[in-house]
């Protein structure tokens, strides 16, 4: 498990940049963009005139703009000037003489702030072959604002028609950026539709006019948004049937996506990620304004990885499961899913983000954070000694390898923490590197208001989020082991039956944290107990779980202990405040607030990274699919939704957390 970047399976794009003879020579050599020939009525790719012009002719919009304009009491004119409006907003105006002008620029500042962008190309080329004949949407991983504009050059540098992107209105906010996004292929959505119907319709029928044609391949963020965590997000259901209703629908006989994963050693917005999980505004998302706040020509950011993974053929993944001919006979301005039809879709969401996970490459930088929060968090220790870290460090990648993951190690484990330490080097007080050891202290970070969180820990957890972020980067490879072993490590029953019935319990508590893929919890559980078993930490003997290495179910079962610990501090938070309605603001600033009170008295296991919004509301939210948090209306006073709290139903979530938060009291097991 985890992806071993090698070669010649992956090569260092700045390669190709080197043999061009530059990043002006490499923008302005001749392309060959296969045009699709399956749609045999479109011969020529259409350019956004003709897109925009066929979207607005299509039935469903003529539909929706006569629907609209009766029940606005209205004109028909009025709404159709309206839809134009929208979609002059909406739409890319893709052009190659400003794909070359700005990519050009763009390589250029990629080249300066990186050490290398290591892609698998094989795979890329065998996806281009796909453009002739299939609809392709390729839907990456999103944890930076580079990732669409890396999986651009990419293609362009693969001769792959550049996708067309579905991007954040919020890009708009600088009108060169927006404008030049928009040349390169970048469509503009709003963060939220409402019950805008005509939006709605407008942008469903953009997108799947694009699909239909195969004009060009179309680009989706399935997880919606950038993750801010390091780990991937909760899919986004709603852009997943959008792009397979034409599928659905029997418009075209099969969809291909492409999962790319992106994995970073340096994110450019980390600071301002932990900023914003602490609740601060996040600035406009303009990219030049990003660049010139944190001033990165002067900064390196470490190396990037891309991999294409395999195509997944919507066709062959659902078979016979989802029955098109239903759809066929909807009207265009319909589409209704049955239940078992939006469980279906939605289960592919989860399968092309562990498609992500799987193809992760992971450093030893994320081993390295966990150290240093178990130190500087857990034991409240000022500063930690690097060649402790190293020491902890290489205990865990021997633990991963008996495991079965793979870690991404450069040149020696010693060598690329050093890389790691210095790459990061303005998270801690000034270090000497030339030094065999050295003190590494977290620097605080200013915080320009104080409100009713102290101060100081405000700047002291800003650092602290961004090791838990970087942490989070490994999860995924053990989060199913580490539950095991949680509930291996707090409970004195350990026969199998037992110990699943829990696993399933945390993992659904925990489903936010890290994505699983529902209705798959018993092949979870299997792969992870064989993980566990044939790297001798556990055996099975007579349907019982024998622990042989304490040592590693306790190392394994405190890394997911710090999340339900975040989690039962959204319990306590909503049992203490004791009202019948609560908001989510009101609970987001309650749970920061103690933590950050538990946090100054050093109470063991409470981290100043709980202050991070982002576990709060995925608690939040949880409780909410549980039922104990039910949505009432709007606190008009407030203008947020207004939850009840159910709080019979919360007590025994209360409970059941409580065991798993005691001290560890496994033992191992005598043969």
């Amino acid at each position: 498990m985890g992806r071993k970047v090698r070669e010649p399976e992956y090569t260092n794009w700045f390669e190709h940049i080197d043999q061009a003879g530059g990043a002006v020579r490499w923008v302005i050599k001749s392309k060959d963009f296969p045009a699709n020939t399956s749609v045999q009525s479109r011969p020529k790719v259409r350019n956004g005139a003709e897109i925009k012009l066929d979207v607005l002719n299509s039935p469903r919009i003529q539909e929706i703009i006569i629907e609209q304009a009766k029940a606005r009491g209205c004109g028909k004119e009025l709404v159709d000037h309206e839809a134009k409006e929208i979609l002059e907003t909406m739409a890319h105006d893709y052009n190659l003489k400003a794909v070359r002008v700005i990519g050009a620029a763009v390589a250029k500042v990629i080249r300066q702030i990186l050490d290398g962008i290591y892609v698998n190309f094989d795979q890329l080329r065998r996806i281009r072959e796909l453009c002739k004949t299939d609809s392709v949407v390729f839907m990456p991983s999103h944890k930076s604002y580079l990732d669409f504009i890396l999986l651009s050059l990419m293609c362009f540098d693969q001769n792959v028609p550049l996708p067309a992107i579905a991007a954040g209105m919020d890009f708009m906010n600088s009108k060169f950026m927006g404008e030049a996004l928009r040349k390169c292929g970048a469509f503009f959505i709003r963060r939220s539709f409402g019950t805008d119907k005509l939006y709605w319709a407008l942008f469903t029928e953009y997108v799947q006019s694009h699909i239909v044609n195969s004009d060009r391949p179309v680009e989706f963020f399935v997880e919606g948004t950038r993750s801010r965590v390091g780990k991937s997000l909760f899919p986004k259901y709603g852009l997943m049937q959008v792009m397979l209703e034409p599928y659905l629908r029997g418009s075209v006989y099969d969809v291909v996506i492409v999962p790319v994963a992106i994995n970073y050693d340096k994110i450019l917005e980390e600071i301002l990620y932990s900023y914003e999980l602490l609740g601060f505004p996040k600035p406009k998302e303009s990219t030049s304004g990003l660049f010139k706040a944190m001033n990165i020509l002067n900064e390196r950011f470490g190396k990037c990885y891309v991999t294409f993974c395999e195509p997944i053929s919507v066709r062959k993944h659902f078979g016979l499961s989802l029955h098109r001919a239903a759809f066929v006979c909807q009207p265009d301005s319909q589409f209704v899913l049955s239940d078992r039809e939006k469980r279906a879709i939605r289960k592919l969401g989860h399968l092309i983000v562990r498609e992500h996970n799987k193809n992760s490459v992971i450093s030893v930088w994320p081993f390295a954070c966990q150290t240093l929060l178990k130190y500087l968090e857990d034991e409240h220790l000022e500063e930690f000694d690097f060649a402790q870290l190293l020491t902890e460090v290489k205990k865990q990648g021997i633990l991963m390898s008996k495991m079965g993951i793979e870690l991404q190690i450069d040149k020696s484990l010693e060598e690329d923490l050093r890389y790691y330490v210095a790459l990061h080097d303005d998270l801690f007080a000034p270090i000497d590197h030339t030094k065999e050891t050295f003190a590494m202290k977290l620097l605080d970070h200013p915080i320009e208001k104080s409100g009713a969180i102290d101060k100081q820990v405000m700047e002291k957890s800003v650092g602290r989020i961004v090791l838990s972020n970087y942490a989070n980067k490994m999860m995924h490879e053990v989060a199913d082991s580490a539950l095991i072993s949680l509930v291996l490590s707090t409970i004195q029953d350990h026969k199998q039956n037992v110990v699943y019935s829990k696993f399933i319990y945390l993992q659904a508590a925990l489903a936010r944290d890290f994505v699983c893929v529902p209705g798959e919890e018993f092949l979870s559980f299997s792969a992870a107990l064989k993980q566990l078993t044939q790297s001798k930490i556990l055996e099975v003997f007579e349907d019982e779980l024998r622990i042989l290495d304490l040592e590693a179910v306790n190392y394994l079962g405190g890394l997911i202990k710090p999340s339900l610990a975040a989690f039962n501090i959204v319990l306590s938070v909503l049992q203490e405040c004791g009202d019948r309605y609560v908001t989510l603001a009101q609970i987001v600033t309650l749970t920061q607030l103690k933590a950050a009170t538990l946090w100054s008295k050093r109470i063991p296991s409470i981290r100043a990274s709980f202050l991070s919004t982002d576990p709060i509301k995925n608690a939040f939210f949880t409780l909410e699919d549980y039922k104990i948090l039910i949505k009432k209306g709007l606190n008009v006073k407030l203008q947020a939704k207004n939850y009840e709290v159910i709080y019979q139903e919360l007590d025994k979530v209360v409970h059941e957390f409580a065991a798993y938060l005691k001290t560890p009291s496994a033992t191992r097991n005598r043969l």
